[in-house]
């Protein structure tokens, strides 16, 4: 399982709109098993952009246990005078 930080505030105060950034992933999940950390900011979940829990509730609302998940992804690398935003993308078995 993920653990999203729900902070309104979190994608703002980082210089880059949407998305949730993951708070925690359970030790052994499929998403650790994918190579999912904490503190990517996840901002689509196969294709339907993220902003807040609800939109991950939609996202997931008819995927079943074992189903493949798409996670867009963003890292944000901060550097003297800007943020870099590296962008991915991951497969993740729902569980």
């Amino acid at each position: 399982g993920i653990d999203f930080d729900t902070d309104a505030d979190a994608a703002s105060k980082s210089a880059f709109p949407g998305g949730l950034f993951v708070k925690s992933v359970s030790e052994g999940s499929a998403s650790a098993k994918a190579g999912l950390i904490p503190g990517v900011l996840v901002t689509r979940i196969n294709g339907s952009e993220i902003k807040s829990l609800d939109d991950v509730g939609l996202a997931l609302e008819n995927a079943n246990a074992g189903d493949l998940l798409k996670l867009d992804l963003v890292k944000l690398i901060p550097n003297e005078s800007f943020i870099l935003a590296q962008r991915s993308s991951m497969q993740v078995v729902a569980d």
